[in-house]
């Protein structure tokens, strides 16, 4: 969980990169709470290879916190071989700050390289 949703993962070494499959993803910062948008990035080294904006639901009065679910998403060949991704959370209606925790679970991914001194 990362609030003020915005960060980075990144390959542990030159040598390695990493293909992205799924995840699962919410923000989180009560109700109700605006539609949140969320940006991802992704890079083979400086490179950026890859972009996507996942965008969460307005969250309304009136639900039980058991009625919110995390939505999941699968990620195409262009987010293969990467060495970073980025992300960020904002509001989807202005692109302001939203207030809110960026949620990611189960990440799915392979890493792929050579490891000379593991």
């Amino acid at each position: 969980m990362s609030f003020e949703g915005h960060g980075n993962i990144s390959a542990h070494s030159k040598h390695w990169t990493f293909s992205l499959k799924s995840l699962s993803y919410a923000c989180s910062g009560g109700v109700p709470r605006p539609a949140c948008a969320i940006s991802m990035w992704g890079f083979r080294g400086k490179q950026l290879v890859a972009q996507r904006v996942l965008t969460f639901p307005a969250l309304e009065p009136g639900h039980v916190p058991s009625e919110f679910v995390m939505n999941a998403t699968v990620f195409d060949r262009r987010w293969i071989r990467l060495t970073s991704v980025g992300f960020a959370n904002a509001r989807a209606d202005n692109g302001e700050m939203i207030y809110s925790g960026l949620m990611v679970d189960d990440l799915r991914y392979t890493l792929e390289g050579r490891c000379d001194r593991c």
